[in-house]
């Protein structure tokens, strides 16, 4: 089993979690706006960079970095800190729902389905630059 690399990308935008469902007065539900805004700018850039290959139906791994930008009001001790702390992040929001918008944009897109994602590595951090999302995927074929 190899892994062959179908998609690199980084999308330049603050990364952005999934928003909960939300319900109307009348049991009615849907997503928040933000959220799906962000889960279509995602999936444009996502679907520019397929450049029109079909969905994988192949098992999946996934690599995501999200890279947030260091705060204006960051003091220079705290700026010092980060940088020795090698600029991981950990403050909201939780990377797990981080990861679900990302995933949730590339549905027919980059796969048929999510469910055929078999392994995932994450991370959360400052950017040293510019905020972005960084994704690899890598679909596992037979040698």
């Amino acid at each position: 089993m190899r892994l062959k690399k179908i998609l690199e990308l980084d999308i330049p935008m603050v990364p952005s979690a999934k928003g909960r469902p939300r319900s109307t007065r009348d049991g009615r539900h849907y997503t928040p706006k933000k959220t799906k805004e962000n889960e279509t700018y995602m999936s444009i850039l996502i679907a520019q960079a397929m450049q029109g290959r079909q969905p994988s139906v192949e098992a999946l791994c996934l690599s995501a970095k999200f890279f947030f930008p260091v705060p204006k009001s960051a003091t220079k001790k705290r700026i010092e800190f980060i940088d020795k702390t090698h600029r991981v992040f950990t403050s909201k929001p939780d990377i797990d729902n981080l990861l679900k918008s990302l995933m949730d944009s590339m549905n027919k897109i980059v796969w048929e389905d999510d469910k055929q994602v078999v392994s995932v590595t994450m991370s959360k951090s400052y950017a040293q630059d510019k905020p972005k999302v960084q994704v690899v995927v890598f679909e596992m074929v037979e040698d």
